[in-house]
């Protein structure tokens, strides 16, 4: 099994601070927003990490395999994904 995973909460903001973005920065015009991003809202909808475990541990029982998207917006984004050419979404570095 593959999982695919998306939004689940996390403390992962609990001690962000942001960095200034320099003035000559393609950002700088949005650089508001994107400091605001760091007060943990993009984990509103999501679920508990508690909650992600019991469903991948349920999923496993079952037998799934393949590609699973477990999390919040984890669908939407495989729709998302699957839309775009692999060319776009895989680095070839």
């Amino acid at each position: 099994m593959t999982l695919m995973t998306a939004g689940t909460k996390s403390s992962m903001f609990s001690n962000f601070k942001s960095s200034p973005i320099p003035e000559g920065s393609y950002y700088y015009g949005i650089r508001d927003t994107i400091s605001e991003l760091g007060d943990g809202r993009l984990q509103d909808g999501a679920m508990t990490a508690e909650e992600w475990a019991e469903i991948i541990v349920k999923t496993i029982e079952k037998g799934k395999n393949g590609k699973y998207w477990p999390g919040w917006m984890a669908w939407s984004a495989g729709v998302m994904l699957r839309l775009f050419p692999q060319s776009v979404i895989v680095s070839h570095d």
